[in-house]
C-alpha cells in the first residue's frame, strides 16, 4: 500500500470510527492478521474485547476481565500464573499469541521443558517420574493440589484422620507412613509398638470413637481383663506395655502381705473372690482359713504359731518346747482334742491324776501314779 493509500485508509477508518462503533468493527476485521484461535472463536468479530482502538493501554486488564481464574491468582500469588514473579509480571501476550488459526496452540506449553516448581508445586519423589496426565485429568489448573485430592481413593483410614495427609506420608511413597505417635501423648512401645493402627483404631471413620478413655488399658484390653473388673481399671498397676501376660504385681510391696509358700503358687481369684473396690481381705490366718480349722476355735487364732505356709496340714506346735509338757509314747498317738477339750486358754493338767482320776482303781494309795504306770499304756 502506498503511502497515499494507507493515508486515505487512516482518514476512512477515523471518520468510520466518529460515524460508529458498529462501522468501526467492520472495518478492523479488514486489518485483522488472521483468524484467531478456537477458543476465542465467538468474540472474534469484536476486536475491542481484546483490543484498545486506536491507541495504547493495558491490554492484561482486557485478558483478565474473561480470565477471571487467572486474575484470582495472579492476585492471591498461586499457580502458575501467580506464583512466579518471572511470570506474573509477563504480558499475557508475551506467551499468548493470537491470529494464527483455529487449529493453532494459543497455550504453547511444552510440557517436557516446563518446570513445575514455577507453580509452586514441585514434583518430588514418586511424583517426579509421573506423566502430566498422570495427575492433570482436565484442567491444568483445575488439579487438587492437596494429597486427598489424588489420593482420596488410596485412603484406608476412610477419611477418619482428616486431610493432612503429609503429616504422615510423603512424595517418597504413599505407603510406609512416618507418624509419630508420641505426639498424640500416647508413646507405642513394647507389643504397641508392632500392632497395626487398625488394631486399636478399628473405626477408620472415627478413630477415636473408643469407650472411655483412649489411653485407658481397659477401653482395649476390657475383653481381656480375666479379673471382670474386681481389681478395677487400672490395669497398668499389674500389667505393662511388654505384655499383657506379663503380671509385675508386687504383693508385698502394694498390698503389705508378702505371698510364701502355698501362697504363692494360687491364682489371685481363690483369696480375691469379691470386688477390690471397698473390700480388704484379712491378712490373718484365720480371716481366710476358718473352715479349715479342726480345732474349731479352741486353739485361738494364732494358726502360725502351728501351722506354715508351705502346707496347711502339716503343723510344727512342739509341745514340749511351747508347753513344758513332752509328748510320750500313747500321748503322742493320740489327738489334741483328747487332752484339749476345751478352749487352749484353759490348760489341761499336767499331771495324771489331772486325767485319769477316772481310771484309777487303786483308790487313795500313796504316791505318784508314774511311780508305777508310764506312758506306754
Amino acid at each position: 500500500m502506498t503511502g497515499k493509500a494507507f493515508a486515505a485508509f487512516c482518514i476512512v477508518l477515523f471518520l468510520a470510527c466518529a460515524a460508529g462503533d458498529a462501522l468501526a468493527a467492520s472495518l478492523e476485521t479488514l486489518v485483522m492478521p488472521g483468524p484467531v484461535a478456537e477458543a476465542h472463536a465467538e468474540i472474534e468479530e469484536d476486536c475491542g474485547a481484546c483490543h484498545i482502538r486506536l491507541g495504547r493501554g493495558d491490554v492484561d486488564a482486557l485478558c483478565l476481565q474473561c480470565h477471571e481464574a487467572v486474575a484470582e491468582d495472579r492476585a492471591l500469588k498461586r499457580g502458575f500464573h501467580g506464583f512466579s514473579a518471572t511470570v506474573s509480571e509477563q504480558n499475557c501476550a508475551n506467551c499468548h499469541t493470537e491470529h494464527e488459526g483455529r487449529k493453532s496452540d494459543i497455550t504453547g506449553l511444552q510440557a517436557d521443558l516446563f518446570d513445575h516448581s514455577m507453580t509452586g508445586f514441585d514434583l518430588e519423589g514418586a511424583h517426579a517420574p509421573l506423566a502430566c496426565e498422570g495427575c492433570h485429568e482436565a484442567s491444568f489448573r483445575e488439579t487438587a493440589r492437596e494429597c486427598v485430592g489424588c489420593h482420596q481413593k488410596d485412603d484406608a483410614h476412610d477419611g477418619g484422620f482428616g486431610e493432612r495427609c503429609g503429616d504422615c506420608h510423603t512424595p517418597s511413597r504413599w505407603l510406609g507412613a512416618q507418624f509419630d505417635h508420641d505426639e498424640t501423648g500416647f508413646p507405642l512401645v513394647g507389643q504397641h509398638a508392632e500392632s497395626a493402627c487398625a488394631a486399636c483404631h478399628d473405626d477408620a471413620a472415627n478413630p477415636d470413637a473408643v469407650d472411655g478413655d483412649v489411653r485407658q488399658c481397659v477401653s482395649c484390653h476390657g475383653l481381656d481383663d480375666h479379673h471382670n473388673g474386681r481389681l478395677g481399671e487400672a490395669c497398668d498397676d499389674c500389667h505393662s506395655a511388654r505384655g499383657w501376660e506379663s503380671v509385675s504385681f508386687d504383693h508385698q510391696v502394694e498390698a503389705d502381705f508378702p505371698l510364701r509358700g502355698a501362697h504363692e503358687r494360687l491364682d489371685c481369684q481363690q483369696c480375691h473372690v469379691s470386688e477390690v473396690a471397698g473390700f480388704e481381705l484379712p491378712t490373718n490366718c484365720v480371716g481366710c482359713h476358718s473352715a479349715n480349722d479342726v480345732h474349731l476355735g479352741r486353739n485361738g487364732t494364732e494358726c502360725a504359731d502351728c501351722h506354715s505356709e508351705d502346707q496347711w496340714q502339716d503343723a510344727s506346735f512342739d509341745h514340749e518346747r511351747d508347753t513344758g509338757f513332752a509328748l510320750l509314747e500313747r500321748h503322742a498317738e493320740i489327738t489334741c482334742e483328747a487332752c484339749h477339750c476345751e478352749s487352749i486358754d484353759k490348760a489341761p493338767p499336767d499331771t495324771c491324776e489331772g486325767c485319769h482320776d477316772s481310771d484309777n482303781p487303786h483308790g487313795e494309795l500313796a504316791g505318784q501314779c508314774s511311780d508305777c504306770h508310764g506312758q506306754t499304756a
